[in-house]
């Protein structure tokens, strides 16, 4: 994002003086004051900023591009995101597999879907996303469920009962795309310590362009 320090400091500064919003009128004296660096870096990183495209000069001032303005919030985001993890941050890489279909019955019954939309804010997806883990990542799924989980209690219809779960909020990632979502781990399950459930309010295979085979990643981003 920003590779070499002035360059950050320069951006930070623009963006301060709402850059990303509309053209401000600022002179390379005025960047070098308020920065700390010299006149001339400054004139040095602006000249590589636009060639990058990522900033456009005018009669009317220096703007960030809109290209540019989004990239920096999908950053600011990750940061706030790795900011708020702390040192225990868990993620985990699987291989998108086909499931029985038993998760889709499960997640069309309103015993489970009214409580995930009342603690994780969505109502999930009718179904569930598995992913195969290798023998290298296990020690992680045993690390996550020995944290505090976001309990979806059990219930009971005319017909049965059904168990309860355990929830870890987390994002699923693919590339530069990435979806929020919970990964469950029922009380009650055919899967077994190689597998991991994820929900989502989105069909994820659609959302992140998913096949079977391909190697994603899931960030816990639930606090401890």
């Amino acid at each position: 994002m920003c590779p070499k320090p002035p360059v950050c400091e320069i951006v930070l500064e623009l963006i301060k003086l709402k850059a990303h919003i509309a053209p401000v009128k600022i002179t390379t004296t005025a960047l070098a004051e308020s920065t700390g660096l010299s006149q001339q870096t400054i004139s040095n990183r602006l000249i590589a900023l636009e060639r990058k495209m990522k900033i456009t000069r005018s009669k009317n001032g220096i703007a960030i591009t809109p290209e540019f303005a989004q990239e920096l919030n999908g950053f600011a985001a990750e940061l706030k995101a790795s900011l708020e993890e702390g040192p225990e941050r868990i993620s985990m890489r699987g291989r998108v597999v086909s499931g029985i279909g038993d998760g889709k019955y499960y997640m069309s019954l309103e015993g489970y879907r009214k409580q995930f939309a009342g603690k994780f804010g969505f109502t999930p997806y009718k179904g569930t996303l598995n992913l195969e883990i290798g023998a290298d990542e296990i020690e992680n799924r045993i690390r996550l469920k020995t944290r505090q989980a976001v309990e979806i209690a059990s219930f009971s219809d005319e017909q049965r009962g059904y168990g309860a779960l355990r929830a870890y909020a987390c994002k699923i990632k693919k590339g530069g795309k990435s979806e929020t979502g919970a990964i469950i781990f029922p009380e009650r399950s055919h899967h077994g310590i190689g597998t991991l459930e994820i929900v989502s309010e989105k069909f994820l295979r659609d959302a992140l362009g998913l096949a079977d085979g391909e190697e994603i990643e899931v960030l816990i981003t639930q606090k401890s």
